[in-house]
């Protein structure tokens, strides 16, 4: 009977993302249509995008376009982890082998770089599909509801937010899905009895992968660390009074 049960919840599993899957698929080749937009040079996008093509390329994390600056101004003026996520996608042999960032902002571009921009905003929008799986399984395992888990997790793939965002090589779908991540590690921690110490350390990964993705996020580890330092002061106060009181009555 137990085997049974098992059995049909695998299958609903299976089938409802399953059907999340399609609907998805479907959803971005009907609907969804990257624009032909650019990284702009003098943008906060372009230096993420540099240093990725850079790390790819070259093995130099800096954001230089010219290629004769690239090894003599080895700076990094931005948070590194996205740029070094895009950097594993980046092919830049083959047919590619030729684009480099001057031609790609150039006033001109050339067919042959746009589509090497073009074909890149495909991991902005693979970390979004990433985000939503995980949406989805997380109302799932919360919940235990498949109805909110499937609604929750379109909903976030279909935003138009983050569906724009992944023309632009910018760190807010990468960000968003780390602090998911480390959000639900966060709240594991406190709600189990078991493993607390596997969770905070997860949750510390991905709060430290997401600093490093958007440094603002600095400002986030801060309140967490007087948040624990308060409950714990408050505990210790509390035990020392209760053990004041038991003391004072035993005597």
């Amino acid at each position: 009977m137990n085997k049974d049960i098992k059995k049909f919840n695998f299958f609903k599993l299976s089938l409802n993302f399953t059907l999340f899957i399609l609907i998805c698929s479907f959803f971005l080749v009907n609907f969804h249509k990257f624009n032909s937009e650019t990284p702009s040079r003098s943008g906060d996008d372009a230096a993420y995008f540099n240093t990725a093509f850079n790390i790819e390329k070259y093995g130099v994390a800096s954001h230089q376009v010219e290629e004769f600056r690239i090894n003599n101004h080895k700076n990094l003026i931005k948070p590194p982890f996205y740029s070094y996520v895009l950097s594993l996608f980046f092919k830049t042999d083959g047919k590619f082998q030729d684009v480099s960032l001057e031609c790609i902002y150039s006033n001109n571009i050339s067919e042959i770089c746009l589509e090497f921009v073009q074909s890149l905003k495909k991991i902005n929008l693979g970390i979004h599909f990433a985000h939503s799986i995980i949406i989805f399984f997380t109302i799932l395992i919360f919940t235990k509801n498949y109805f909110l888990s499937f609604a929750g997790g379109l909903i976030i793939f279909t935003s138009s937010y983050y569906l724009n965002n992944t023309n632009y090589f910018m760190t807010e779908i990468l960000s968003a899905a780390l602090l998911l991540l480390n959000s639900i590690f966060l709240y594991l921690f406190f709600e189990s009895n078991r493993f607390k110490n596997i969770f905070l350390i997860f949750s510390s990964i991905f709060l430290g992968l997401l600093i490093l993705t958007k440094a603002v996020y600095l400002y986030y580890f801060y309140f967490l660390f007087f948040f624990f330092l308060f409950i714990n002061f408050t505990l210790y106060s509390f035990l020392h009074t209760l053990f004041t009181i038991v003391h004072y009555k035993l005597r």
